[in-house]
């Protein structure tokens, strides 16, 4: 077996065994818990928006930069948890 195909075969057994189902509850909790999370993001970008139009008006910038100002404030969150460090992956030897 070539160290690829070994390679892939650890990665298909390590991603096989970190599979786990959430139970009916725990999908519907978290659904909810994301409908609120969008609705919230929705309402901050609803609140922000007059005062960053006028701030963008003042600049006599194009109007499309509240835009991309909003989604920069959307996906921060996202960006931050991106850049955290993630514990290496440790690859077992598989036998055969």
């Amino acid at each position: 077996m070539t160290r690829a195909k070994l390679l892939v075969t650890i990665c298909q057994i390590e991603w096989s065994r970190s599979l786990e189902y959430a139970s009916k509850n725990t999908a519907i909790l978290s659904a909810l818990f994301l409908l609120a999370c969008l609705g919230s993001v929705v309402l901050l970008a609803k609140e922000l928006s007059p005062m960053l139009e006028t701030m963008v008006a003042d600049m006599d910038a194009p109007k499309t930069l509240v835009g991309i100002v909003i989604a920069a404030v959307v996906l921060l969150p996202e960006s931050i948890a991106a850049f955290k460090p993630q514990e290496p992956t440790v690859y077992r030897p598989v036998s055969t």
